[in-house]
């Protein structure tokens, strides 16, 4: 047993022959508290590893589940990518019609600048969309990334 005096002072730990086995510095209150953050850190950091560790098991797993996650939003990309050029090619048709109508000195029918303006819209939606999934596709790659990597360090 060890007294809160020596605890507060140091002491010596010694063997049955009285030799010097280990000498224990004095506790140091403000070395203890400016410690305090970095290992409430720790156990933060700890506590996210097992929890990763539950969830996704080893790095091959991890691995697979980031190829699951990745192939859902590169086909909704690709999916909007196709919808861009179909908009784009409707686009296009829109617009022939339009320069026909001019070219004979006929008014646009309202119908045909709806439809283009329906056009434009749907085609900005559709790029902010593509934009919108680039990002996410980006953000599930850095987090499979970070879970991998902690992973690796684990085993």
């Amino acid at each position: 047993n060890v007294s809160p005096d020596h605890i507060r002072h140091g002491y010596e730990v010694l063997d049955r022959n009285m030799y010097l086995i280990k000498k224990v510095p004095a506790y140091n209150v403000q070395k203890d508290l400016s410690q305090e953050q970095q290992r409430a850190a720790q156990q933060r950091e700890n506590q996210k590893d097992l929890q990763i560790k539950r969830s996704y098991r080893n790095v091959q797993y991890a691995t697979q589940k980031k190829t699951e996650a990745t192939q859902v939003i590169q086909k909704q990309i690709s999916e909007n990518y196709l919808r861009m050029k179909q908009l784009q090619s409707d686009r296009a048709d829109f617009l022939t019609q339009k320069a026909d109508l001019i070219f004979n000195i006929i008014s646009i029918p309202n119908a045909l600048q709806q439809k283009l303006d329906n056009n434009e819209t749907h085609i900005k939606q559709t790029r902010q969309s593509i934009e919108m999934l680039k990002n996410q596709l980006a953000q599930q790659e850095a987090f499979f990334d970070d879970i991998i990597n902690r992973l690796q360090k684990m085993e």
